[in-house]
């Protein structure tokens, strides 16, 4: 198995880092995480879109950056640049619940860290293995999903637990960012905007579910930001 980390920081933050990455190290007052910084782009087209995920665990790494490229006229939703990058990054996978009325919801955001592609979700009564990324779930279910590797990024929830999620503009991954009132099905994508998915643990988050938050408030507690390129990933 070969893995490289390319891009190794956290936004607005430094902390250590290893001695093969040490190059790639930034300075708190250097810090500035744009467009052109992120490594892993999937899809073809004009515009650029940037997904950030923030699992809040604990684990190595604890914000993961992904870019998106698509075309205007495929009228781009958040839950297309979710859905074709699990399709395209082994490693990251998804549990989403469809309304009829609302469109899809996400469940659960995850991400195999180290790579042994063994991944497996089960609610207590049924195991399902991700495909391109993707498990469905037909109920609101989301707080009994678990995953069994227990060393990858995992968190699914609507009652105990809930992705909370927030939009930037312009390419300003540094910049304010808005709390959705919309789905990722709802959620038109811009060239230049950013989705964040900030994972809430207890429902009890200073984040709140509403208003506009700085990215040194979204990003004050992770260990780090890293992206990655496609070309390095070998399992």
């Amino acid at each position: 198995m070969l893995k490289h980390w390319i891009v190794i920081w956290c936004i607005g933050i430094f902390i250590s880092c290893s001695k093969e990455d040490e190059d790639r190290c930034l300075a708190p007052s250097e810090v500035n995480f744009t467009f052109d910084d992120v490594q892993y782009w999937i899809g073809e087209g004009e515009n650029k879109s940037v997904l950030i995920v923030k699992w809040n665990d604990e684990k190595f790494p604890d914000a993961l950056v992904w870019g998106y490229k698509w075309n205007s006229a495929d009228s781009a939703r958040g839950i297309d640049m979710i859905t074709n990058i699990a399709a395209n990054d082994k490693r990251f996978f998804a549990l989403r619940y469809r309304d009829p009325a609302l469109g899809y919801a996400i469940a659960g955001i995850g991400y195999d860290i180290n790579g042994n592609n063994s991944i497996q979700l089960n609610n207590g009564t049924a195991m399902q293995t991700p495909v391109d990324g993707i498990a469905e779930t037909t109920r609101y279910d989301f707080d009994d999903w678990i995953c069994t590797d227990s060393d990858a990024h995992w968190a699914a929830g609507w009652y105990v637990g809930y992705w909370s999620y927030w939009l930037g503009k312009n390419g300003e991954i540094n910049g304010n960012y808005k709390y959705s009132g919309l789905g990722a099905s709802s959620r038109k994508l811009e060239n230049g905007s950013i989705d964040l998915w900030y994972w809430d643990a207890n429902m009890s988050s200073a984040m709140g579910t509403s208003g506009e938050r700085r990215a040194s408030a979204l990003f004050a507690s992770c260990k780090y930001s890293s992206t990655l390129t496609s070309a390095e990933q070998e399992w």
